[in-house]
């Protein structure tokens, strides 16, 4: 829990910085705007004067031109207003974003080369600072999605995938749904009729599985996988099913990620995070109650059925074949499960019951290490730009 509390932290840092330097730029890109119009318009000063220069006295190339010119008069635009009101403009827009007084402007001061020339560097120097800016926010952003995505590897790999992939779930709409019979296609509008093809397609997918034990007693492939391991104390599960104290549901609740659907009854992981010692004991009961008598409640039994498109490439077009089902179960059922799964892993993970390869949800076993850095290689190849 403290390496996840740290994590977020390191995040949150992160995303600050990101903020300031964002916000950074943006300043440098509006003193940026403002003085490159100064400088542009200049510029046409400078030309105009050019254009309409004595030959006889005047320096034979532009730049000498320019470097030896003092701007007396400032002129005045296309449609006649003067130029030095639209400078002077300009400046005082610049002055109220620039917080550096060495670099605040002076329309008096551009009236020699020397000044001009030093405004020009230096917005010249403003846009390198401002892709070196623009580069560090590049990478620490790729940086804060990366480890928001060793985040989602580690709690929520589904997640994870699905902005890779860059999946949006569909909503379904069963206001209509599409049937065939005897060779024709219809839409089915009737709400009770649309219940009960829901019920029959759905029950398939839920029907008791029939399995031949005979076949895995005479096949030796599978005799030989399912057969009970001799070396297993038994008396190493005595402990499973004991009398579930605070602490363990108090670890799980701490534990428990949110904004996830709940069950029939409406309440949320949210509700059992954010709860009271009295619900927690209330809670705890129950969950004590069942064991004991090694029965849940009915309610808890009871899960809602939601359908959602299996197909990531098309619309599910009405059509019941194109969808998967879920089921929501009762949250405090889920909190007492993930109880026993605790437990269960503490006993196959300190007793050494299952192979080095077998990944079972066991305590410091996991894939996240080599899909990390598969994750890291595609990572390098597209900032790269290269093969991975």
């Amino acid at each position: 829990m403290e390496l996840k509390q740290g994590k977020d932290k390191n995040e949150d840092l992160l995303e600050n910085k990101i903020y300031h330097l964002i916000r950074k730029y943006e300043t440098l890109e509006k003193i940026n705007n403002i003085e490159h119009e100064i400088i542009k318009l200049i510029k046409k000063v400078i030309k105009l004067k050019w254009r309409v220069r004595e030959i006889k006295i005047s320096p034979d190339t532009y730049k000498n031109f320019d470097k030896q010119l003092i701007i007396e008069d400032w002129g005045t635009t296309d449609t006649g207003k003067p130029n030095a009101r639209k400078i002077i403009s300009l400046i005082r827009s610049y002055d109220k974003i620039e917080k550096n007084k060495e670099n605040l402007i002076n329309i008096e001061h551009l009236r020699k080369h020397e000044y001009r020339k030093k405004l020009d560097d230096r917005e010249k120097e403003r846009k390198k600072i401002m892709q070196n800016l623009y580069e560090d926010i590049n990478d620490k952003t790729i940086d804060i999605n990366i480890r928001k995505r060793e985040i989602y590897l580690e709690e929520d790999i589904g997640k994870m995938l699905n902005r890779i992939l860059e999946k949006k779930r569909e909503k379904i709409d069963m206001s209509g749904l599409v049937k065939r019979e005897n060779g024709r296609i219809t839409i089915e509008k009737e709400k009770e009729k649309i219940k009960q093809m829901a019920i029959d397609h759905y029950s398939k997918w839920t029907a008791k599985r029939n399995i031949d034990l005979d076949e895995i007693e005479f096949n030796h492939e599978w005799r030989e996988i399912y057969k009970p391991m001799e070396t297993i104390d038994n008396t190493l599960y005595k402990k499973l099913m004991d009398k579930i104290e605070m602490d363990e549901l108090e670890n799980v609740l701490n534990n428990l990620k949110t904004n996830k659907a709940p069950g029939m009854s409406g309440i949320s992981y949210d509700f059992w995070k954010k709860s009271k010692n009295l619900t927690r004991q209330i809670l705890l009961a129950i969950i004590n109650e069942s064991m004991e008598k090694e029965n849940a409640i009915t309610d808890w039994k009871r899960g809602l059925i939601y359908p959602i498109n299996k197909t990531q490439r098309s619309h599910w077009n009405q059509d019941l074949t194109l969808t998967r089902p879920i089921v929501l179960l009762e949250t405090a059922r889920k909190i007492w499960f993930k109880i026993l799964v605790n437990r269960l892993s503490d006993i196959l993970t300190k007793n050494k019951i299952l192979t080095d390869t077998n990944y079972a949800a066991l305590k410091n076993e996991s894939t996240l290490e080599p899909i990390k850095i598969i994750q890291h290689i595609i990572e390098d190849a597209n900032r790269n730009k290269k093969e991975a």
